[in-house]
């Protein structure tokens, strides 16, 4: 990861926060207080990396992809910490965190070894297929995964094509397509999550 002394320098001046206040920040936040999520963010970046630098020594993973991953499991920890179950917000940020990052990496490495046109797979619609007993050989089509997209939005479609590297070269990350469109990663993963929830619901439609 590029300057990753200075990010982390830059970082460091938002410590922790005590679990009370970010409770109340995460109450404030999940009633549209932007600057109370951002608050949140900001002070448990340097725990995203962390998490980060540990992930990428045990696997070889560029750092910067699994910290732009680790973000994004953030934002699903702060849309998901309900304190009535008692835990603390870092255990559960900790818990979404490394889904997303270990998520990210089993990805990446199945990617490296299937042509892209059953990428499509990766998108969790192998789910699906094998909770209905069916063989993966009905959908390894190109024409069956640009129908399968076709429902979505355009932007729905270049992030899902990208992040997964369907009929693309190489697939890239939240922030990257996020860059491209001019858009933040926070945004870019709440559209990818709706393209994908669409790709279920139509995939499970189809097999019945």
């Amino acid at each position: 990861m590029p300057g990753i002394n200075y990010y982390k320098e830059k970082i460091s001046q938002y410590p922790v926060l005590p679990d009370k206040e970010v409770r109340s920040l995460i109450a404030l936040a999940k009633k549209g207080d932007i600057e109370a999520r951002n608050k949140v963010v900001k002070h448990n970046l340097l725990f995203v990396l962390k998490l980060g630098l540990v992930a990428s020594y045990n696997t070889g993973v560029e750092l910067d992809e699994l910290v732009s991953e680790g973000n994004i499991g953030l934002f699903e920890a702060i849309d998901h910490y309900d304190e009535k179950n008692g835990a603390r917000f870092l255990t559960i940020a900790k818990y979404y965190i490394e889904r997303a990052i270990k998520t990210y990496i089993r990805d990446k490495r199945k990617v490296v070894h299937a042509p892209a046109y059953k990428t499509v797979t990766f998108c969790d619609v192998n789910e699906v297929y094998h909770q209905n007993h069916l063989q993966p050989t009905s959908y390894e089509e190109t024409d069956f995964i640009d129908n399968l997209l076709s429902e979505l939005t355009e932007f729905q479609q270049f992030i899902i094509r990208r992040y997964y590297g369907i009929g693309v070269e190489q697939r890239k990350s939240f922030r990257w397509i996020g860059n491209e469109r001019g858009r933040s990663r926070q945004i870019t993963w709440h559209h990818y999550d709706k393209g994908m929830k669409k790709l279920k619901k139509k995939l499970r439609k189809e097999l019945k």
